[in-house]
């Protein structure tokens, strides 16, 4: 079932102000009413399509919002459910949205379903593909019978854990992998789950409109770019960051998760941070690597356009993210009243 309200639009949005860095808010996208059956409350991804709108993809309200392109709320998409047109979204099995022509692709990670909507959110189909068998991280459809994948191949031996970086035919035949790097996140030893706090992994973004890739081994401060309407063009980016040690303050963000409460999960923590563990493909070759701490909203990275690269530090508060989709780069903010901002930006 799809749940749609409509809204008036009875009212401007206001002037914008907000600069960040090599950042500026050009459009600030309506709140979701008080009233309104769904809030937000743990973001998760977006999708954004010119003349259509924004979609963010929410974990815990279990569905999707919808905004227009002068940040008009719209209504929802979908709600929790087993049913056509419903999702379950898990804190680690979460859910991931795109968009493929004029498809809305949704992942529900928690039973592994794929499901089509076209863009003002009814449903279509549920696909014949399943990826339940790995914890999902990211899913684009790149052509019809064909979908670019990050997942999570684990088990509780830590030397067994991958993420993998695929091109998968929607037959199920034989998947091409891109890349394949160990991730060290967790160990299960003697009864206890050891949790390896800021721990290297792989890393991707993609942009649809120019069907470019970027991804890359947080271990070292370099990412692949290659372009999978043309994979013989790859390029290799030296990225100016460095590892930033893990501090007293890091270790105690990171301890209060709740999780922690229980003595069978327990934290490790590294002396330094991986380089980065977020990549942000942007319109005319521009390209975000940063840094962002987790339980918190600091980001901390480099913006490489053509011609300039600029160092930049933000913090959006618990919850924030930096996100891209289109080419177009999104901020999504919590305010000191614990509300969520979401800013489309341009860049300084």
């Amino acid at each position: 079932m799809t749940i749609c309200s409509l809204l008036p639009l009875t009212f401007m949005l206001p002037v914008l102000t907000l600069e960040l860095g090599p950042f500026e808010s050009r459009l600030l996208f309506e709140q979701v009413p008080i009233d309104h059956e769904f809030s937000l409350q743990a973001p998760e991804s977006i999708a954004w399509q010119e003349g259509v709108g924004l979609y963010v993809l929410d974990q815990s309200a279990q569905t999707i919002f919808k905004w227009d392109t002068q940040g008009h709320f719209i209504g929802c998409i979908g709600g929790p459910g087993q049913g056509p047109g419903e999702f379950e979204f898990g804190q680690i099995r979460k859910g991931y949205v795109s968009i493929y022509g004029e498809q809305l692709i949704v992942l529900s990670g928690n039973n592994g379903r794929i499901q089509v909507f076209d863009l003002n959110g009814l449903y279509q189909e549920t696909l014949p593909v399943r990826t339940n068998e790995r914890v999902p991280l990211m899913l684009h459809r790149i052509a019809q019978d064909e979908f670019l994948s990050m997942d999570l191949q684990f088990s509780m031996a830590d030397d067994k854990n991958f993420r993998i970086l695929e091109s998968k035919p929607l037959d199920g035949s034989l998947a091409e992998t891109l890349a394949k790097v160990p991730d060290v996140g967790w160990k299960h030893e003697n009864g206890v789950m050891y949790f390896h706090a800021f721990s290297p992994a792989l890393v991707a973004g993609y942009d649809r409109l120019s069907s470019r890739l970027v991804y890359g081994d947080a271990r070292n401060a370099k990412v692949t770019q290659i372009f999978l309407n043309n994979r013989n063009d790859i390029q290799e980016i030296t990225v100016p960051l460095g590892e930033t040690p893990v501090t007293d303050h890091d270790k105690l963000t990171y301890q209060s998760d709740p999780v922690f409460e229980d003595p069978a999960m327990q934290a490790v923590f590294p002396e330094k941070k991986p380089f980065f563990n977020l990549i942000l493909p942007l319109s005319k070759g521009g390209l975000i690597v940063a840094y962002h701490s987790p339980r918190s909203g600091v980001i901390k990275g480099v913006l490489l356009q053509a011609k300039s690269k600029k160092a930049f530090s933000v913090d959006f508060g618990e919850q924030g993210k930096l996100l891209s989709d289109g080419g177009i780069l999104f901020g999504i903010v919590l305010d000191d009243q614990d509300e969520f901002q979401i800013h489309q930006f341009r860049l300084n």
